[in-house]
Formats: structure tokens, C-alpha cells, sequence
């Protein structure tokens, strides 16, 4: 017995000094070409400008983690225009070895100081690759600083971000999915600019500043059901109002959706953006989707990743 605890002493005495004298600041141009490649994308599609990532200060976080200080990323880009700036003050993330190896789910955990906010939480996958667990607080995270400058024709988006997730998948998230998310974005804006429409080839639509006021929402996940309710938006130019459920899949962004609601844009932005109010009388179906006090109603369906609106109320 004195035996076995000799070896466990030694054992444990030569981690911690291989844990406080290992040269960690070596592994910081490692780190951060990890990071550029990961950032690069599909490397037969490459950009015609590179992202890059500079590291600060490196050091080490618990047994198997790292915490970096003053993380600045440029996103590459696609044109000859640099991509967006996002600047981290600190940044902590560990790998869990041990429900790595006696579970086969590979776990991250992170903390995040994000200017004035904070981003911090835990994301557990299966032996797939799909989500298992997740676990999130995100406080005060300011979008417009997050994005850094906008790149000339791009689309500024604001606002203050809150959100809280809690939701364990199982190992059948059609049986198993549970938990809950509510989220709250306060003073949110977009514009003016240029926005994309998806699948259009590069067409886009011209917006003015569009203020959206406050997004909010809850979500509750029960043996495999979603239930999203009160998803408002409200004091902005726009107002609208959804309500959804949702089936969960393995791959939880294509669990298949459906859900309705309404949209509205008020009176003095309509007159003060008259393209914007045009769009509406452009659009067979959506002017008759509207009722006499202005909503405009829809349903959805498709996936999470790929709602797909119909104008109309529901049958």
C-alpha cells in the first residue's frame, strides 16, 4: 500500500510540474493558424483575402485549457475589401478529457469577456458530430462593436445582445430533447445598406435605417418537442409576433418547423421610406395577407436552419 502511494505522489508531483513549467506561449503560432484555417473555410474555395488571428498574451487554464488575452480577428474576405474586425479582451476555453474518453462526446467549455459584456458556456457533442448539450450565457454583448466596422456596401446591424440556453439533446432527441432558451435583443437596428436576399444570385434590396426596437422570446424543449412562444418584436418601426413548434431531429437545425404570425410596418416609416411601404403593394401576396389594421400575417414551415414563409393566416 505505502508502495502505491509513493507512485501516486510521484505521479501526480511530475503532472503538476509538467503542467507549471510547460511552454505554453510556443503553441501560439499553432494556435493561431488552427484558427486561420478553421476561419478560411473550404480550402477549394479559397478567399481573396486570408482571415488572421494575433494572440496577446497565452497561457494556461486548469489541466486542459487555454486562456488567451486580447484575441483581435480579421475576417477574410471574398473581395479585395478587408472583412470585419472582432477584438476579445479574454478568452478561456477547455477541452474535458475525461468525458472525452469514458463517454466518446467530446466537451468545450469557454468564458469570454467581449468588450463590455460577457459570453460563457459549454457545448458537449456526440460521437457523430451532432449536438448533445448546450449551455449558454451571454450577457450585454454589443453587435456593433462585435462586427467592428462595416465594410463599404455592407449592411450595419446593432443592438445589445442577452440570451440564456440550457438544453440536453439525449441520446434520441426525438425522445429525449429537453430544456429551455428565451432570448432579448434590446435596442436592435439595421441599416442602411445593401441586404443580400438569399438564393437571388447577389440581388439584394436597398434598406434605410430600420429600427427594430426589442426582439425577445422563449423556447421550452420536452421529450423531443419545442415549443417557442411570445417571440415579439416591439418599439421599432416594425412589429411582429410569432409563435412555433418544432420536432427535434439528431441534427437539431433540421428539425422540421412550423409555426405562425404576423408582421406590421408603422405608418411614419412608411411615409418617411416609401420604397419600403411599395414593396408591400408589389407583392400579390403578401397585400393579401394584410388586414385593415395593417398586420400582415403568415405561416411557416420548413426547417430551422431554412424556415420558409407562406402569406395568409393559417387554414
Amino acid at each position: 500500500m505505502k508502495k502505491f502511494l509513493y507512485v501516486v505522489f510521484f505521479g501526480f508531483a511530475f503532472i503538476v510540474s509538467l503542467y507549471l513549467t510547460f511552454p505554453i506561449d510556443a503553441l501560439r503560432p499553432y494556435i493561431e493558424k488552427q484558427m486561420q484555417e478553421a476561419l478560411a473555410g473550404d480550402p477549394s474555395h479559397p478567399l481573396v483575402l486570408a482571415p488572421s488571428v494575433h494572440i496577446g498574451e497565452l497561457s494556461l487554464w486548469r489541466l486542459s485549457g487555454v486562456s488567451v488575452s486580447n484575441l483581435r480577428v480579421q475576417m477574410g474576405s471574398e473581395t479585395t475589401e478587408p472583412g470585419q474586425t472582432m477584438e476579445v479582451q479574454k478568452l478561456k476555453f477547455r477541452f474535458g478529457i475525461f468525458s472525452t474518453f469514458l463517454s466518446k462526446m467530446p466537451k468545450v467549455q469557454f468564458d469570454a469577456t467581449i468588450y463590455d459584456g460577457r459570453a460563457r458556456g459549454s457545448v458537449r457533442m456526440t460521437d457523430k458530430g451532432n449536438l448533445s448539450d448546450l449551455w449558454l450565457d451571454i450577457n450585454q454583448i454589443d453587435l456593433q462593436k462585435l462586427r467592428g466596422e462595416t465594410p463599404e456596401g455592407g449592411l450595419p446591424l446593432a443592438g445589445v445582445v442577452n440570451l440564456n440556453a440550457d438544453i440536453s439533446l439525449g441520446k434520441n432527441p426525438a425522445k429525449d430533447g429537453s430544456g429551455t432558451l428565451s432570448l432579448d435583443f434590446s435596442n436592435l437596428s439595421v441599416g442602411p445598406g445593401l441586404f443580400e436576399i438569399p438564393g437571388a444570385g447577389g440581388a439584394g434590396l436597398t434598406l434605410p435605417l430600420v429600427k427594430l426596437g426589442r426582439f425577445s422570446g422563449n423556447a421550452s424543449f420536452q421529450k423531443g418537442k419545442a415549443t417557442i412562444q411570445n417571440l415579439k418584436l416591439v418599439g421599432g418601426d416594425l412589429e411582429a409576433d410569432v409563435n412555433a413548434s418544432l420536432e427535434l431531429s439528431e441534427n437539431i437545425l433540421f428539425s422540421p418547423l412550423k409555426g405562425a404570425g404576423w408582421f406590421k410596418m408603422k405608418e411614419d416609416f412608411k411615409k418617411k421610406n416609401p420604397k419600403m411601404a411599395t414593396l408591400l403593394e408589389l407583392n400579390p401576396d403578401m397585400k393579401a395577407a394584410e388586414d385593415a389594421d395593417g398586420k400582415v400575417y403568415f405561416t411557416l414551415f420548413g426547417s430551422l436552419v431554412a424556415p420558409t414563409p407562406k402569406w395568409g393566416k393559417q387554414p
